[in-house]
């Protein structure tokens, strides 16, 4: 799930989530809904050098959306280009369903057994290519004519945590590279 900080919209800057927990419970062990994601730090953090931790109610926040709004734009085109190429290929199938039928009306009787059954093939093919058109521009008219269409809808909350980058850690040539953020509970779902 591709994921930037709204303070980097004007970047190429993007990551992805790596996975998000329910906290479920708090330190005092009382019920919490809270929800963590985790990302790396490059992507999130403004200045990867020092340690991020968010301060509390009241501190400045780092809002972390979920899609930058190019990337939502590159994914509309997308979901076009898929409807453009099954419908050519739905049009082509339509094509050579029709040369099929006027040869089986032609052909011997073994010949036209074999023309029938790739008749058949093809018809359900045109099916698939014309099921798969109508599910993309079902899911393209979802897309943009919900709240998807605003991208202040794409905010899933902030930037919690994250230590600076670090390289060649505990001797071991790994980079640490890693932070949290907070996530709104009611999109992201156990």
């Amino acid at each position: 799930m591709p994921i930037a900080p709204l303070t980097k919209e004007n970047d190429n800057v993007q990551g992805s989530i790596a996975f998000f927990f329910h906290e479920n419970r708090d330190k005092n062990r009382d019920p919490n809904d809270t929800v963590l994601g985790v990302s790396t730090c490059h992507v999130l953090s403004k200045d990867i050098t020092i340690d991020y931790q968010f301060k509390g109610p009241g501190a400045p926040m780092q809002s972390i959306q979920v899609i930058r709004f190019c990337c939502f734009q590159h994914a509309l085109n997308e979901i076009k280009d898929c409807i453009t190429s099954h419908a050519t290929n739905a049009e082509c199938l339509a094509k050579h369903i029709i040369k099929l039928e006027a040869e089986l009306e032609s052909k011997d009787s073994q010949e036209a057994k074999n023309v029938a059954e790739l008749l058949m093939a093809k018809q359900a093919k045109l099916a698939q290519e014309k099921e798969d058109i109508d599910t993309l521009k079902k899911f393209y008219n979802e897309v943009t004519s919900g709240n998807w269409a605003d991208i202040k809808y794409h905010s899933i909350k902030y930037f919690h945590w994250a230590p600076n980058i670090s390289i060649n850690v505990q001797g071991h040539k790994y980079t640490k590279d890693i932070s949290t953020f907070m996530a709104n509970p009611s999109k992201f779902r156990a």
